[in-house]
């Protein structure tokens, strides 16, 4: 009978199992699964499913301490077996104990010194410790070992990663570009490449990988590569291919996207740099004017126009461009909040009214609106949206709930009063609401109104516990707002 599940018979035999259930509401394995797994670690000493289902099972039920102690006493019997001087190292890594990992993991290397696991395993967790210089060695002995390029790569991975930590460059890109031989349509290694021949301006090496994410990626590696590029040939001084490079970048995105908005800014640059942005400028009208019906120009240009604080430009720009997409939520946000940004308020207001009814009626965009109306001193339209809104919208206490607060807010009281009692019609016991209308009466100094809505927060209850945090509720309540002469009337 095997040792590693001995002790599970053990419990089973002697009422242990109780003991176990209790703490984690689960019978204990039974010993023939432990004994499976533990053949299949034995037989294949790595990290893997084998390992984790033997550690969490010891760990749920019984010792993960009494499983590391078990196969160390195995080992110790046994000191030619460096398979089981693997394990004991995967097991005190699993522990995190990695520097007893890497006193194993190096004895099983000297007892198989031709077999890779041992040499892995140790790569592995030198460099989780940092020693990077160990970690090189033992991944170039592992290398020697290891056929398939299956196996090759990601060692290459882990040795470029090594030399790329410790600033060695050249050995750095030897490895990746081994990866790169084995796997040539591998994106993210040439990307990778790439990445480490600019950081030591080998421009032309990493330039070659670019091109190869750009020939071989999906469309957010290759914008990303055509970005790089742009960069590179920016630090050259090279203006038409910089100029190249961001624009085929930008063909692949589509408005609001992050890399979008910074291919455009570094186009924007670039022409700045080489006081050139009039001639940018000029061809994006002349694009409009030869594509009408192409929004990608009107976006940039609109953009270029914002980024130079020139509001009356870029309204200009997005005018012509909502008569040809009016159902284009974007176009009418970015008019509204550059009627905003130029103090153009009641313009800005009916944008944000519009854009309520076309994206989707959000309860932000009619709060927008009515802040336009409002700073644009046309209380009465603000409140006349906020009724309109409330009718299509139907019975809904937040929404009420969000034009008193609103007219609150802004000094409306009679206005708000009314939709805070339309909403308490729709829910008479809503807390948000009442707690929102005593506020309101307070800080008009209609104290007496205050506390008779308060006083609504106590509702009939056959529960003695409820009716007293109910009352202890609206005391505390009292007290915060200075009402203390209100106390005995609670009673």
């Amino acid at each position: 009978m095997k040792p590693l599940w001995l002790a599970a018979l053990f419990l089973l035999l002697t009422g242990g199992t109780a003991g176990v259930l209790g703490e984690t509401g689960e019978p204990p394995p039974k010993p023939a699964l432990l004994e499976k797994y533990r053949q299949l670690l034995e037989k294949q000493p790595v990290e893997g499913t084998a390992l984790d289902r033997l550690w969490d099972l010891y760990g749920k039920h019984f010792s993960t301490r009494e499983l590391i102690a078990d196969y160390r006493k195995r080992s110790e019997a046994d000191p030619s077996n460096e398979k089981l001087r693997i394990v004991v190292g995967l097991l005190e890594k699993k522990a995190g104990h990695l520097e007893e990992a890497v006193v194993d993991f190096s004895k099983a290397a000297q007892l198989a010194p031709d077999e890779l696991p041992a040499w892995q395993a140790l790569a592995d967790v030198q460099l989780e410790l940092g020693r990077k210089a160990d970690a090189v060695k033992s991944l170039e002995t592992a290398l020697t070992l290891a056929e398939s390029p299956a196996v090759k790569i990601p060692l290459y991975e882990k040795l470029g990663n090594a030399h790329s930590q410790s600033k060695d460059w050249k050995a750095a890109t030897e490895a990746y570009e081994k990866i790169s031989e084995f796997d040539p349509e591998n994106v993210q290694t040439h990307l990778q490449l790439a990445r480490t021949y600019d950081e030591i301006n080998i421009g032309n090496r990493a330039l070659a990988h670019y091109e190869a994410a750009v020939k071989l990626g999906e469309p957010f590696q290759r914008c990303t590569a055509h970005r790089q590029i742009g960069l590179l040939w920016e630090r050259q001084d090279k203006f038409d291919e910089a100029r190249v490079a961001y624009e085929s970048g930008l063909q692949l995105t589509s408005y609001g996207n992050w890399l979008r908005q910074d291919l455009q800014r570094r186009l924007v640059g670039l022409y700045e740099r080489q006081g050139r942005l009039l001639e940018l400028i000029a061809q994006l009208n002349k694009q409009i004017r030869a594509e009408p019906g192409n929004l990608d120009p009107r976006w940039f240009l609109a953009d270029i126009y914002a980024s130079q604080n020139d509001t009356d430009k870029q309204i200009e720009v997005l005018v012509e461009t909502l008569k040809i997409a009016s159902n284009v939520a974007d176009v009418r946000k970015q008019l509204a909040d550059a009627y905003r940004e130029r103090n153009d308020f009641e313009k800005a207001a009916v944008q944000y009214a519009e854009l309520f009814h076309l994206e989707g009626r959000y309860l932000e965009h009619a709060t927008a609106a009515c802040e336009m109306w409002v700073a644009a001193k046309k209380h009465g339209e603000a409140t006349k949206f906020w009724k309109k809104v409330l009718s299509e919208h139907g019975p809904d206490v937040e929404w009420y709930l969000a034009a008193a607060h609103f007219h609150s807010a802004n000094k409306m009281p009679s206005d708000a009063a009314v939709f805070f009692n339309k909403a308490l019609e729709i829910d008479p016991r809503h807390v948000p609401t009442l707690l929102a209308l005593g506020e309101h009466y307070y800080n008009l100094k209609q104290t007496s109104d205050a506390v008779a809505v308060w006083k609504k927060l106590v509702v009939g209850s056959e529960k003695e516990d409820t009716r007293i945090e109910q009352q202890t509720r609206l005391a505390e309540l009292l007290k915060e707002h200075g009402l203390h002469q209100e106390l005995p009337r609670l009673a």
